[in-house]
């Protein structure tokens, strides 16, 4: 009973969750100093802004969903752990990897694997396209917050910046 009663209140649980995380990260965004109108505040102050946005219009899809919740159309859902621990393993690994091999290769190697991991077994894998958008992801983001907002991140063994 405890889980369908949670099941029932999820999706407002997360859109309560997701703007209090807003909240959170727009007071730390305001402790940054500021330089001009487009410095290192300017991201975060636009996710802050998609953060707010994204989280109302959750907690009101949560309000709905509460209210038409029917517990005879509930299933059981079919959880697959073992990918979710693939998933936590990649992440502990590009973390410990990124100041070593650099922010670029990191990132070109996680988002392809974690395409791999999070396909649909079912379903062909599209090698070619996972790599293409992970290469054209990585050097858009890399050169964005270099170029942009003159943020660093790490070069590693590819040293670009020398």
């Amino acid at each position: 009973m405890m889980k369908l009663k949670f099941k029932k209140h999820s999706e407002l649980i997360f859109g309560i969750g997701m703007l209090a995380f807003g909240i959170f990260y727009f007071l730390l965004t305001k402790q940054l100093p500021r330089k001009g109108a487009f410095d290192a505040t300017f991201f975060p102050y636009i996710l802050t802004s998609f953060m707010a946005v994204l989280g109302i219009l959750q907690l009101i899809a949560g309000i709905k969903a509460s209210k038409e919740f029917n517990p005879e159309d509930y299933t059981s859902e079919n959880l697959d752990y073992l990918t979710v621990v693939k998933i936590l393993a990649l992440i502990v690994t590009y973390i410990a990897f990124l100041q070593t091999i650099g922010f670029l290769i990191c990132t070109m190697v996680f988002l392809v694997l974690g395409f791999i991991l999070l396909a649909p077994p079912e379903q062909k894998k599209n090698y070619v396209q996972y790599i293409s958008i992970s290469v054209i992801a990585s050097i858009l983001i890399y050169f964005i917050f270099r170029n942009g907002l003159n943020l660093m991140l790490p070069e590693g063994i590819l040293r670009l910046g020398r």
